[in-house]
């Protein structure tokens, strides 16, 4: 509704009430506005949670690659997710590092097989009910980077493998696949193509996908901004 102030006084008081969500550091690097070092402060405070994903997205956004790719590293280790995998890769490939950021995605199983209806039925209550389509997005975005780094000369598809990520409708995984291509790109040296990414990102209706003030960093930092 482009009402700021007072949304930035909503997600002030969300941040103070449950620190560990970053709501309010998330929301000013989202939408370009509000006062980002008090929010920082705020959130400097709870950055020790370094197995939380919103706390490494903080780390990140912040300028302390070491202690995100730290905080990235352990969940990786601790959960094997897709997920964890691209953050750090991209960051590997931030760093100048391509050949760590290969490694990445070795451990994974991207490609699960269909489970025992009695292993569903144990497992119902701790598996989303969409955890296949997710591991099919982030399978996508994966062999895309994988693509990208075997040849320097290309970019992500828009086709192909990755219309999974964007038929995906109602679901917070497409905004993040879509951000990580888009930061795949802009390390590349490929504006056009990172904007583009990153708006499509953005362009998702879901608002508390993960990445939604990554990609909006992102844009902002090629010059421009997605909440007018």
């Amino acid at each position: 509704m482009g009402q700021f102030q007072q949304a930035e006084q909503v997600v002030k008081a969300c941040q103070e009430r449950y620190p560990g969500g970053f709501s309010w550091y998330r929301w000013c690097q989202t939408t370009g506005r509000g006062d980002l070092q008090s929010a920082r402060a705020l959130s400097e405070e709870h950055a020790n949670d370094e197995n939380q994903r919103d706390a490494a997205i903080y780390l990140q956004l912040d300028g302390q690659l070491d202690r995100a790719s730290a905080s990235w590293e352990r969940q990786l280790h601790e959960r094997r997710d897709p997920f964890e995998a691209l953050e750090l890769a991209l960051l590997d490939l931030e760093q100048g590092k391509p050949d760590a950021a290969r490694t990445r995605f070795d451990q994974l199983q991207l490609n699960p097989r269909p489970m025992p209806r009695e292993a569903l039925a144990m497992l119902g209550k701790m598996l989303p009910p969409d955890y296949e389509v997710r591991l099919k997005i982030y399978a996508a975005a994966i062999h895309e980077v994988q693509r990208c780094l075997d040849d320097p000369n290309v970019v992500p598809r828009r086709d192909g493998e990755v219309q999974v990520i964007f038929d995906a409708k109602e679901m917070p995984y497409p905004g993040c696949a879509e951000y990580f291509l888009g930061r795949l790109c802009e390390l590349r040296g490929k504006k056009d193509d990172a904007r583009w990414w990153y708006r499509t990102s953005l362009d998702s209706g879901e608002w508390t996908f993960s990445c939604r003030p990554q990609a909006a960093a992102g844009l902002r930092r090629l010059g421009e901004e997605y909440y007018k």
